[in-house]
């Protein structure tokens, strides 16, 4: 499958400025030394994670980096036992999705104690050198919303599925979606059911509410895995006709808008996250700016008062527009 494939240039002065901020030394390894940096993923079972692998390790090997790849398995102590192997070993940048936003300052503390850039993906929380994030969570809950109110014509009734409550990307999305509803007073919310991103999960939880709602009209998820474990369980009960929209556009859910099962996806490209976060990285560890991948992304200072962002625009993935921005390979 073709990647849409945006470009990122990374602002050099961004990245001295939360250098010196942060105390980190941005003249780290000559462009003649190893550079050596590490991946921590949340698993290795969610597309979304093998996605964001793929764009790291095209980026590494573009840049001569030397990928250490690691699989918490979206255990807190795993993560923070692995940060701190990492530190020992003296890696050049570590780069991760924290696993809960107070452990993910703590690994933030200790990496940037070590003099060693920390940037974290598609989350926010303090201490962090640099946060990279495929879409504003609030700004997209917000799309998913207006997409189903419009389709529902602001009557209905919908269920939002949620992923981990913990986390923020989950919080957000969420809320995102319900400062949109609570203007629609015809428009009735079941849940949100936290189904931890996971689509069995989400499937059990589907048929538990099938099972005391007479009817609903739509539903919203906070990642793809889980809206299309929603689909599977409309289609066990034979319902149809109602509005599936997801989140990340996985290649699975890109497959389910061509053939019609899924009605839209919040496009937050997973190989640009990967990609975009070892350019990150290799810039603030040389100062240089190399060859760049990416444009179109926003630089700014989080109004919230979290460190500088880099934000992928967002687009809603439908039928109307999967084959323009994933095009078919021939």
């Amino acid at each position: 499958m073709l990647i849409r494939k945006q470009i990122i240039i990374c602002s050099l002065a961004l990245i001295l400025v939360v250098s010196g901020i942060l105390g980190l030394s941005t003249a780290g390894a000559s462009g003649s030394e190893s550079i050596r940096m590490g991946l921590i993923l949340k698993n290795l079972t969610n597309p979304w994670f093998t996605q964001t692998l793929t764009g790291a390790k095209e980026a590494a090997s573009e840049l001569n980096v030397e990928l250490i790849v690691l699989n918490c398995m979206e255990q807190p102590e795993t993560q923070l036992n692995q940060v701190e192997d990492l530190i020992s070993s003296q890696v050049d940048a570590i780069i991760t999705f924290a696993t809960s936003l107070e452990g993910g300052e703590v690994m933030g503390a200790k990496a940037h104690a070590a003099g060693i850039p920390y940037i974290v993906l598609d989350n926010f929380h303090k201490n962090m050198s640099l946060n990279i994030m495929t879409s504003d969570n609030i700004k997209g809950g917000n799309m998913q919303a207006n997409y189903v109110v419009e389709k529902l014509k602001g009557e209905g009734i919908v269920v939002i599925l949620q992923g981990k409550p913990g986390e923020l990307s989950a919080q957000n999305r969420t809320q995102g979606n319900i400062d949109i509803y609570e203007k629609y007073p015809d428009i009735r919310v079941v849940g949100p059911y936290s189904a931890d991103w996971d689509a069995n999960k989400a499937m059990q939880v589907m048929e538990d509410v099938l099972q005391k709602e007479q009817k609903i009209d739509a539903v919203v998820a906070n990642n793809d895995t889980m809206i299309l474990g929603a689909i599977a369980a409309l289609e066990s009960f034979g319902i149809q006709d109602v509005i599936t929209v997801g989140w990340d556009t996985i290649p699975e859910a890109i497959k389910a808008i061509r053939e019609g099962k899924l009605n839209a996806s919040v496009d937050a490209n997973a190989i640009w996250l990967g990609d975009t976060g070892v350019r990150c990285a290799y810039k603030m560890i040389t100062s240089s700016i190399g060859e760049s991948a990416l444009s179109d992304v926003e630089i700014f200072k989080q109004s919230w008062g979290f460190e500088p962002a880099i934000v992928s625009p967002i687009v809603m993935l439908t039928k109307d527009n999967v084959d323009e921005i994933y095009p078919i390979e021939k």
